[in-house]
């Protein structure tokens, strides 16, 4: 099978390899098309499909046509994430509830890490304000120019200025790419700090590092460090350098004794930065730090992202084979664990809860398993089909994978398809 829309138009497999088709028989498959950015402010959606196999001449074209309908308000629609958007913009995107679309996503371990791709509910659009996507985008790339300021930029595209400047961590650099939130002209955010582009080569560099990159309990305290440095080819001072970061102080401080730096050398100093209550509510804090001295032009804004630690597990099912056509055949279930949240799980025993497989838990990998972010563990159990088995028209697992130290996972299967 071969279809435009599908594969890049490359030949795609249908049915078994072994299929015979007798005369006046069918043979059926199904293969996903999932719509893109450009899709959106299209009127309709086309595609071609030409079946060929077993010697005979490849069939007449069949075409069918999917024609985008108008969303309507109160509905409850399904958004693919474009690279760079969030789910509190995405649900202004849509004019809906930013809490109720983050309550509707409860199988993202972290809403504030959405990649393109992923695709999020948004529940009830325009109950809180105008519907614009899909046929609008949700944010917009801008290329900064040396003019350029938060403000400029968020006129430009009736955005707020405070909101644009914390989306880009106050990060306006000339030549370099900002994200521009859309539909959100009008919120007030204060706007903090630089709000000009800088260079993009400059005398002063920071970079900033911190003593760890998590945080679990109010109390903790994390100490930030500055390493400023002349990437220049002509002496730097003799000043007083200074860090302005306003995570850590409303003022700019001292960062080492009053020096020069030549060409290449470097200067540091250290701050620190006590976790409060209020940041447990926080999926993360980010600062934003750039070095100066009197009579220097400031570095670039640099700064540390310190995730809030948490525990989260995704359980994937995938089913070999996906048909069955008798009685007593082995299904072979193969599950993958993998570790989506921001610290390590275990050492512990992992299980799988699969009721069609086995009415009790059972272990999958090793008793002491150790999982770091984005690490996996896998295992299989199989499943023999039955007498009534073939009464049904399908078979649908639904798993679940648990862990000492991390909540259960959500649900998860596979359908078998009786042939």
């Amino acid at each position: 099978m071969a279809d435009t829309a599908i594969n890049n138009n490359t030949a795609f497999n249908c049915g078994n390899a072994d299929a015979s088709i007798a005369v006046g028989a069918t043979i059926t498959c199904t293969a996903k098309y999932l719509t893109t950015a450009n899709d959106a402010s299209a009127a309709s959606i086309a595609s071609n499909a030409v079946a060929s196999g077993g010697g005979a001449n490849p069939s007449q074209p069949a075409s069918v046509t999917v024609t985008k309908a108008a969303v309507a308000k109160g509905a409850t629609i399904q958004h693919t994430v474009v690279d760079g958007e969030w789910l509190w913009q995405i649900a202004r995107c849509y004019g809906a509830d930013p809490d109720a679309t983050i309550a509707a996503n409860k199988q993202l371990a972290n809403p504030a890490q959405l990649k393109a791709g992923m695709v999020v509910t948004v529940p009830n659009i325009g109950s809180n304000g105008e519907v614009h996507g899909p046929a609008s985008p949700c944010i917009k790339k801008h290329l900064v120019q040396s003019t350029d300021t938060w403000t400029s930029i968020a006129q430009l595209y009736g955005a707020d200025p405070g909101l644009t400047q914390l989306v880009n961590s106050n990060v306006l650099t000339v030549g370099k790419e900002v994200k521009v939130p859309l539909y959100t002209q009008g919120l007030n955010i204060p706007l903090s700090g630089s709000a000009t582009a800088v260079p993009a080569t400059s005398g002063l560099t920071l970079t900033v590092t911190a003593s760890k990159t998590t945080y679990s309990q109010a109390g903790e305290t994390i100490t930030y460090t500055y390493l400023i440095k002349n990437n220049g080819t002509t002496n730097l001072g003799p000043a007083q350098f200074t860090i302005t970061d306003a995570l850590i102080s409303p003022t700019a401080f001292n960062c080492g004794a009053s020096t020069t730096l030549s060409p290449g050398a470097t200067t540091t100093c250290n701050a620190n930065y006590v976790i409060t209550q209020n940041d447990l509510g926080k999926d993360s804090i980010l600062n934003s730090a750039v070095a100066g001295a009197v009579g220097l032009p400031n570095s670039p804004a640099a700064g540390q992202k310190i995730s809030r630690a948490f525990a989260s597990i995704l359980l994937t099912v995938a089913a070999n084979p996906t048909t069955y056509n008798a009685a007593g055949q082995v299904i072979t279930f193969n599950y993958t664990i993998t570790n989506t949240g921001t610290v390590n799980i275990g050492p512990t025993q992992f299980t799988i809860t699969d009721i069609l497989v086995n009415p009790a838990p059972f272990n999958c990998g090793a008793a002491d398993a150790t999982l770091a972010p984005s690490q996996t563990v896998t295992c299989s159990a199989t499943y023999t089909t039955t007498d009534a088995d073939m009464a049904k028209a399908s078979l649908l697992n639904s798993a679940t994978a648990s862990g000492a130290g991390a909540p259960t996972s959500q649900p998860a299967g596979q359908t078998i398809t009786k042939q």
